[in-house]
């Protein structure tokens, strides 16, 4: 048994007349383009920069203030070099959502004022967004519920105190008078 019958790995490569066999003739088959990666214009790594310190801010919640430092005003200034810039688009209405979620927060904890304040953020943004709008409306139906909403000193609660249980007798009568249920 023997590699007799298998053919060669390579195919033979034909001899060319007159050609010194000492010397070999080496070319290659087709001539590969180079390609050389334009450097990244001055504008456009300005606007990575920026656009990168706006996602960091975003992250932070730094979204409308401090005024020299947020996540709005990198938005901004990206799109005034590139007023197209999906990312800074994209960016600016991740902050408006984020202050209807605080908003949503703060409301469900009876914050109504805070939850307001909030929203007008967000209307600074963007005063037509559909989101803001629906938010607005769930405010005001959150207001006028008419649910009692309480705030409780957690260190008394977990103390067992007296002004805590007389706090807890009270919430219990306006329950009971309104004849709420859990």
């Amino acid at each position: 048994m023997g590699c007799e019958s298998q053919k060669p790995i390579f195919p033979e490569i034909p001899s060319i007349p007159d050609a010194d066999p000492e010397v070999l003739d080496i070319r290659p088959l087709s001539k590969k383009a180079i390609v050389i990666p334009n450097p990244q214009s001055e504008l456009e790594r300005l606007i990575a920069d920026v656009l990168f310190e706006g996602l960091q801010a975003l992250e932070d919640d730094r979204l409308l203030t401090p005024l020299e430092d947020n996540a709005y005003s990198r938005f901004q200034r990206v799109l005034a070099l590139d007023s197209e810039n999906q990312i800074a688009k994209e960016g600016i209405e991740k902050i408006l959502l984020r202050y209807v979620a605080l908003s949503q927060q703060a409301s469900r904890r009876g914050l109504f004022d805070n939850a307001e304040e909030l929203l007008a953020r967000a209307k600074f943004i963007d005063e037509d967004h559909s989101a803001l709008t629906q938010a607005l409306f769930s405010l005001k139906e959150e207001r006028e519920s008419g649910d009692l909403i309480f705030n409780l000193d957690s260190t008394e609660l977990l103390n067992r105190s007296e002004a805590m249980v007389s706090q807890l007798g009270h919430i219990a009568e306006q329950a009971r008078d309104r004849e709420a249920f859990f």
